[in-house]
């Protein structure tokens, strides 16, 4: 191995000896500055690939946290808007009976004030008409209001907490996706309530859509 070696440094000698017998010492100085200068370059190019690199993969792991959140606030969005529309459900029937029974300037309110105000003799006698129309209405269809009531209480806070349903949605949200969005929140028999009282007051298929002639259905 020793002699190996050896001749390699041998070698190498003479190779500089030759390179500078052939180039002269001025060029062989500046050969030497090339090389310098390249093998500078080199590192710092290299050096530079790789922060690059890093800041790339950086800015990767960045844009992918960020599409992460940005899926978690859609998904919570979505959630929202579920709930505001689980909600509007009780909206839409009590604003079909306040309309009806008190008329439509008089300022939204609940079933269960609707029918305290009935108790209390403070509803015009076309009023009262309008209300046992609707009180026997549920009746036929297996309900009665105090089962609605009931079923409208975990549902209430659901709209006054967020904003209603925009008009877009109210006229294509589906019963089908109302009792989907009801599963699993212990929801469904509520929603099932206000549904079948909705039922012959609204859209078919679209219950929070009151139908356009509505005012023949409490005639």
């Amino acid at each position: 191995m020793r002699g190996s070696g050896e001749t390699l440094a041998s070698l190498l000698e003479q190779l500089y000896i030759m390179v500078l017998k052939e180039l002269g010492p001025h060029m062989f100085n500046k050969l030497e500055d090339c090389h310098a200068l390249a093998t500078k370059v080199l590192k710092q190019t290299l050096e530079e690939n790789a922060q690059t690199k890093a800041t790339i993969e950086a800015l990767q792991h960045k844009v992918e946290d960020l599409q992460r959140s940005l899926a978690e606030m859609r998904l919570h969005e979505e959630e929202s808007r579920h709930w505001v529309l689980l909600g509007q459900l009780v909206y839409v029937l009590e604003d079909i009976v306040r309309i009806q029974v008190l008329g439509p300037n008089f300022p939204p309110t609940s079933l269960a004030d609707i029918q305290d105000l009935i108790e209390q003799g403070f509803v015009s006698e076309e009023g009262q008409r309008k209300w046992n129309t609707f009180f026997t209405r549920l009746a036929g269809q297996g309900l009665s209001v105090k089962k609605v009531i009931a079923a409208s209480a975990p549902l209430r806070p659901q709209r006054f907490a967020l904003a209603h349903g925009t008009m877009e949605e109210r006229a294509t949200v589906s019963t089908a996706q109302l009792r989907e969005w009801a599963c699993g929140r212990n929801l469904q028999p509520m929603v099932d309530t206000i549904l079948k009282a909705l039922q012959p007051l609204t859209c078919e298929g679209h219950p929070l859509l009151p139908r356009s002639d509505i005012d023949d259905m409490f005639a």
